[in-house]
């Protein structure tokens, strides 16, 4: 499974943090909720 690209950035340098998504490139923490409403 790939993860998610930043939402913020745009960014494809994601990982996963338990629940969260984080950025490394700009410190953005999201979660797969979030990503999803980000992306509509």
């Amino acid at each position: 499974m790939s993860l998610p690209p930043c939402p913020q950035c745009q960014s494809e340098y994601t990982y996963e943090d338990g629940s969260q998504y984080i950025c490394p490139e700009c410190a953005f923490e999201w979660t797969e909720n979030d990503g999803e409403a980000a992306e509509e």
